[in-house]
């Protein structure tokens, strides 16, 4: 029954009668002020008759913005209701319309919302010109700057279906947000917009061919539009997409659920050689570690860990641009070593990591990093395309500008754009990419993989199966300052641990997104015992907030640096127990 209504919703939408679905959504009297005259002076207003122009007009879900930049909307003083509207008449210039509720639309103060791209809006007077410089939609909020004034936001959007239900925004002070789009799913009116030009053969780059692909023809067409449309208007139910053998119904969640604990490959793969050219036993043994072997992979795995993070450099083994390919060799050994891991069915990360001497993230080589980062992860991601979803893609390891002022302080807010850009790039490029990989999950981190400061203006790219990987060695001054206490234990010290993944918890877990202690660990000062109880606690604490994490092991034991080898690989033997068997206890891995 679906499917008819939405075959004559999308007929009379072709012939121009949906005007009806605006007209009945109209018939509103005695108006209420606008509130905020800033708001209202100048605007342009659509009447009726401009709307007879339009080809179709699709009613997608009623509004509420709150004015005064306050979150959640709750003061009807500061709140306008509406309709949403996209409006296309088949030219280039799609139009979404947002109605505010209490006026007649022949002396409509409506917000016409220009189509600018994927996620670009923009407001203008009736003059044509711009009311503000810009604006952007971020999750539940529009980002406004206007001309002449600093940024601003209007905030809590509330979005709810053509039958009045809630479907995105703050309902109140204890609700947190939730992804506006219609019925979470992974449709927006953006996507209409972004569909509709694809089909006048506007430039959108990139283009998810797969994702429009609506009816499951291999054509992308008129008849997909329509069903778009339909799933928006709650007339159609959304594709369900068929995932591939390998890939479970998991989220990202719940595959970090289930990575339950990590170890890290550390100075390893990830080691740089003192001269060009090194083959890939040189690079690997560069930094003191033996060849990897799968006997040390197997020993991880019976120790109890789950997950094992392999940090790699791929720049001393990649080509010169602009096409920047990566040689084989290095290629089928980090394979090899992949499948080490892969084989004993456990979760395995593949980064980028050693990157700092040419991946420098400010804005005069932000063109350069987006192209490089792109054909890297290109070819990665075609050579483990067929690698089912235990195999794990992170973007980059911890992107800064070394020897900066702000290295480790959470660069500047130009250094952490460009980041979010690489990271946009990423994801992008590995959906792009072929294979199981539009279905892979994909960690991303914010600058230097730091909390507070980093986090500041850190943007997590649009996409299902997103993990954000943090790296904290907490406190510094016990677990990474070489020349810190070797003393840890005090009622103080156990709070704080608790109290930064607080932080993580409210931040991202809450919110549904997922976090991945991509690094942690207790440098080595004599103190086994004592290092044992911060372990204990401090992974208790992060799975007590669904958080995993993955010690760091460099296999360092006694030298001058920093020791945080846990696992001796020549011996296959573990130096620390007690640590290991705190580790153990802390995230109950048996249970």
């Amino acid at each position: 029954m679906k499917k008819l209504l939405a075959s004559a919703l999308s007929c009379l939408m072709l012939f121009g009668v949906s005007t009806l679905l605006l007209t009945a959504s109209a018939a509103i009297t005695n108006p209420k002020p606008m509130p905020g005259q800033s708001w209202t002076e100048g605007l342009y207003c659509e009447s009726p008759y401009d709307v007879l122009d339009y080809s179709d007009v699709l009613k997608v879900h009623e509004i509420e913005v709150d004015i005064d930049g306050t979150a959640p909307v709750n003061n009807d003083d500061s709140t306008v209701t509406g309709n949403l509207f996209v409006m296309d008449g088949w030219n280039q210039s799609a139009k979404i319309l947002f109605c505010p509720s209490g006026w007649e639309y022949e002396n409509l103060p409506s917000y016409n919302f220009y189509g600018m791209g994927e996620i670009t809006l923009e407001f203008k007077k009736d003059n044509g010109a711009p009311f503000f410089t810009s604006a952007q939609m971020e999750g539940t909020q529009v980002i406004l700057t206007a001309e002449g004034a600093s940024e601003f936001s209007v905030d809590a959007i509330r979005y709810y279906d053509v039958n009045g239900n809630l479907l995105g925004g703050s309902q109140n002070e204890e609700e947190k947000e939730v992804n506006p789009h219609v019925k979470n799913s992974k449709y927006s009116i953006v996507d209409v917009v972004t569909l509709r030009k694809y089909l006048l053969n506007i430039k959108i780059e990139p283009f998810d061919s797969e994702k429009f692909d609506l009816n499951k023809d291999k054509k992308i067409n008129i008849f997909d539009l329509h069903t778009l449309m339909a799933i928006l208007l709650g007339l159609e139910e959304e594709p369900k997409d068929e995932t591939p053998d390998g890939f479970s119904n998991m989220t990202s969640m719940e595959i970090v659920q289930d990575m339950k604990v990590g170890w890290n490959l550390g100075n390893t793969l990830d080691s740089i050689y003192w001269e060009n050219n090194p083959t890939p036993s040189q690079l690997e043994t560069a930094w003191g570690n033996p060849i990897t072997t799968k006997a040390m992979i197997d020993e991880i795995k019976k120790a109890g860990f789950n997950t094992v993070r392999i940090p790699t450099t791929w720049h001393q083994f990649t080509g010169q641009g602009p096409d920047y390919i990566i040689d084989e060799r290095w290629l089928d050994r980090v394979q090899e070593v992949v499948d080490y891991v892969i084989d004993n069915d456990m979760y395995c990360i593949l980064n980028t990591h050693h990157e700092g001497s040419w991946l420098k993230p400010l804005p005069e080589n932000e063109t350069m990093l987006v192209d490089r980062i792109s054909k890297v992860w290109a070819q990665i991601a075609d050579r483990f395309k067929d690698y089912d979803e235990r195999l794990i893609f992170e973007g980059l390891n911890e992107p800064r500008t070394e020897g900066s002022a702000k290295e480790w302080s959470g660069g500047t807010p130009e250094e952490r754009e460009v980041i979010n850009k690489l990271l946009e790039a990423f994801v992008k490029t590995v959906r792009s990419s072929g294979g199981n990989n539009q279905y892979r999950h994909l960690m991303v981190t914010p600058y230097a993989a730091g909390m507070y400061d980093s986090l500041q203006g850190f943007k997590i790219p649009d996409d299902d199966r997103i993990i954000v990987s943090i790296h904290n060695y907490f406190p510094y001054n016990f677990a990474l300052n070489t020349s810190g206490t070797s003393e840890w234990g005090t009622a103080a010290e156990y709070s704080d641990v608790s109290a930064m993944f607080d932080t993580l918890y409210n931040k991202f877990v809450s919110k549904g997104i997922p976090v991945v202690m991509g690094e942690c660990g207790a440098l080595n000062k004599n103190n086994e015992a004592i290092r044992a109880a911060w372990a204990e606690h401090f992974f208790a604490e992060a799975k007590k907030r669904k958080i995993t994490c993955i010690w760091w092991d460099n296999n360092l034991f006694t030298s001058s640096g920093e020791n945080f080898g846990l696992f001796r690989r020549q011996t296959l033997s573990w130096e620390y127990p007690q640590i290991l068997e705190a580790i153990m206890r802390g995230v109950d891995v048996n249970a």
